[in-house]
């Protein structure tokens, strides 16, 4: 069989039922059903295409003894799968199939957390909540938020100065409402109460900055930047840190504040001296730092930097030998 062409895809993709969406992506990433399915369609059993390697035998249940890592092609078939997913549920949403894209959404989440994509199912969690924003389904929207946050610190936002708005601040900013976004992230606060892990409090006085700053409240925003920049420094987490930094900075620069731009670069060089440091965060500030002192930060240049900082928090740290 030749390989099918974009607008054949196109339409395949667009004819499945959630059900049989679900069904493929079984097969995609499962080599024992894919097997089966072969034998159903061939006339001789396991019959296989010219050239085509044998699908390695699994157990029909149960784990083999021991410890096993997930193999590197099951990871990256989980991917390749979340990513269709994914993109199947954004054409149901088009065509106002909202029960099929919910669904599908939930299973693209499901395959990025199998692969360990904590940045990627952050995302598709945020899809998640603006679809149900958009069904004016709070309270289900604010559950994924929750779930958003439970991922904590591998799944950051790369924040204002990369004009990021798949973050929970740039997904209720969407909304055009400041009052209605607002209230829901002081719902969002309120739901998750004492249960509230140290990252999480933070990551909720950052989002609460970006859609300050999302809203143009910049005296709010900058005071609630400086309070989770403090905050992530006395916590640890100094990558979470550095990327509040960008934020304010990226306030600054939008408000034309020069001189505020000089007095930050000594603010941040006291801030951070002498702490153990990620070895991103050194790299970003001796990009950042210079430009600072000038007064004159480029737009690009933050953007950069706040992205790069953002990917490598999301990073999975190496294992140990």
């Amino acid at each position: 069989m030749n390989h099918p062409t974009v607008p054949m895809l196109r339409t395949f993709l667009r004819s499945l039922s959630v059900a049989d969406a679900g069904l493929l992506l079984h097969l995609l990433e499962c080599p024992r059903c894919t097997r089966r399915a072969w034998k159903e369609l061939s006339p001789r059993p396991m019959r296989r295409r010219p050239g085509e390697p044998r699908l390695p035998e699994l157990p029909e249940s149960g784990e083999t003894s021991g410890a096993r890592e997930k193999p590197p092609q099951a990871a990256g078939s989980a991917v390749a799968a979340a990513a269709l997913c994914r993109g199947l549920a954004e054409e149901r949403r088009e065509e106002q199939r909202f029960e099929e894209a919910l669904a599908l959404l939930e299973r693209s989440a499901a395959l990025y957390a199998r692969a360990v994509q904590l940045s990627e199912q952050a995302a598709v969690l945020g899809d998640l909540a603006s679809l149900h924003l958009e069904l004016r389904q709070d309270e289900d929207a604010l559950a994924a938020f929750e779930r958003v946050l439970a991922l904590g610190a591998p799944a950051p936002d790369p924040g204002l100065a990369a004009g990021s708005s798949r973050g929970i601040a740039g997904r209720l900013a969407a909304l055009g409402d400041p009052l209605e976004a607002r209230r829901l992230l002081a719902s969002l606060r309120e739901r998750l109460g004492r249960r509230r892990a140290v990252h999480q409090r933070l990551d909720l006085t950052r989002s609460e900055g970006l859609l300050a700053a999302y809203t143009r409240q910049e005296h709010q925003a900058e005071s609630l930047f400086r309070n989770a920049w403090a905050g992530y420094l006395r916590a640890g987490l100094a990558g979470h840190a550095a990327l509040a930094v960008t934020d304010l900075v990226a306030l600054l620069v939008r408000q034309g504040r020069a001189a505020a731009l000089r007095d930050l670069a000594a603010e941040v060089q006291r801030s951070f001296r002498g702490r153990d440091l990620p070895q991103a965060v050194p790299a970003a500030f001796d990009r950042l730092l210079p430009a600072l002192e000038s007064g004159q930060v480029s737009v690009e240049l933050l953007a950069e930097i706040a992205l790069d900082l953002a990917r490598d928090l999301a990073a999975p740290a190496p294992s140990a030998a």
